[in-house]
């Protein structure tokens, strides 16, 4: 035996691999860890396209419901502005102040009027009421500094109401919108328009509730120019436009996630012809799954646990018969023929024990056979010299 075949045989003999049991139970581990191996390796795998699908679902709430939130929030207000339009006092004063006839006085009590509105409506900067011909005829607050073309009136007089685009105000410091509704008599005549300057505060305010730590939220024109943000409002940010490339994919793929160093949907507001964003840095999506992989590696651990103890089990069950049919053997060999196993079980173990029994059954009649031949040549010698003598 060379030192190499000396130095392997200590070595499994020091771990107890040079036994039956020792080499099962390294079976059982070794198909355990490649059991893990194989796990980790396919959820690594299909890691990319699971963070890629759950970012997505995120991502895809949080813009469906921006929309929908903005759509309802646009609703109530043209609502509100229409009902504040159709009261027979805001129709008869504009006839007065537009006809000549006592046209100072009516236009009093439209601003009067407007004065009361703007009271119960606190997101609304500015109200005008504007002539058939597009004319501002009075105002409350902030000027609306909005004047209807020839095709927007063509427009109002068969819509309920128009909104403009989103701008920012200067004065305010806020970004703001402007809806319009038109004014009708009884018999339903188009007799002008009432304006509101309204800012878009409470939309910020609700898009920075539903953002995230790495999440962020903004609203942007069919043409990539963006209207307002999670991430801070001014007039440079409302100058600013994605680029065309972006928008086109966000719009050609609405509903699903796009984009490469950060993770993008969009849903499209289609009365007002703006869309939701709601976005992710991939980044940050990875640095989530990875906040998820201790509980991986914990599980799998504990994986190899469990299939180490059931392969301890295992190898005690089949390796026990075995153990105490070799220490039987020893002791025949050794001249003890007093051994008894019990011959039951079945299988190979089974079979091997009672051959072992049937083997140790025929020495001990071969050992009585001889023992008695001894006993009767000594007992012939014996009675040769007794007779003899």
């Amino acid at each position: 035996m060379n030192v190499w075949e000396k130095v392997r045989t200590a070595s499994l003999r020091t771990l107890h691999l040079d036994t039956l049991s020792g080499k099962f139970l390294l079976l059982t581990v070794l198909a355990a860890l490649f059991t893990a191996l194989v796990m980790t390796l396919a959820l690594s795998g299909g890691n990319q396209r699971a963070i890629g699908d759950r970012a997505g679902l995120e991502l895809r709430a949080a813009s469906s419901d921006v929309a929908r939130e903005i759509d309802v929030w646009l609703d109530q207000r043209v609502f509100d502005l229409r009902l504040r339009a159709s009261p027979y006092v805001v129709s008869d004063n504009l006839v007065r102040a537009t006809s000549g006839r006592s046209t100072a006085q009516a236009v009093i009590r439209l601003r009067d009027y407007l004065n009361s509105v703007r009271q119960n409506l606190a997101a609304h900067e500015g109200l005008a009421i504007l002539s058939a011909d597009g004319q501002a005829v009075t105002t409350s607050g902030s000027r609306t500094s909005y004047r209807l073309s020839q095709d927007q009136l063509n427009n109002l007089r068969t819509r309920d109401a128009l909104v403009g685009d989103p701008s920012w105000d200067a004065s305010l410091g806020k970004p703001v919108i402007v809806l319009v509704v038109p004014i009708r008599r009884e018999d339903g005549m188009f007799l002008g328009a009432l304006s509101a300057k309204v800012n878009l505060s409470g939309l910020v305010d609700m898009l920075q509730q539903q953002a995230g730590a790495d999440r962020k939220l903004y609203v942007i024109t069919e043409q990539g120019r963006y209207l307002i943000s999670s991430v801070g409002n001014s007039a440079d940010v409302m100058k600013a436009t994605l680029p065309a490339k972006t928008t086109r994919d966000l719009l050609d793929k609405e509903g699903q996630p796009v984009g490469r160093d950060s993770i993008a949907v969009a849903h499209r507001i289609p009365q007002v012809r703006w869309v939701a964003v709601s976005q992710m840095p991939r980044a940050a999506a990875l640095r989530e799954a990875g906040a998820s992989r201790p509980n991986a590696v914990l599980l799998i651990l504990g994986l190899v646990l469990i299939v180490a103890v059931v392969g301890f089990m295992v190898s005690a069950m089949l390796t026990g018969p075995l153990a105490r049919l070799k220490d039987a053997a020893a002791r025949v060999s050794a001249g003890d023929l007093s051994t008894e196993l019990p011959t039951g079980g079945t299988g190979d173990v089974g079979y091997l024990t009672r051959a072992f029994s049937t083997l140790v059954s025929r020495l001990r009649e071969k050992e009585s056979q001889g023992e008695l031949e001894k006993l009767s040549l000594t007992e012939a010698l014996f009675l040769r010299n007794y007779a003899a003598g």
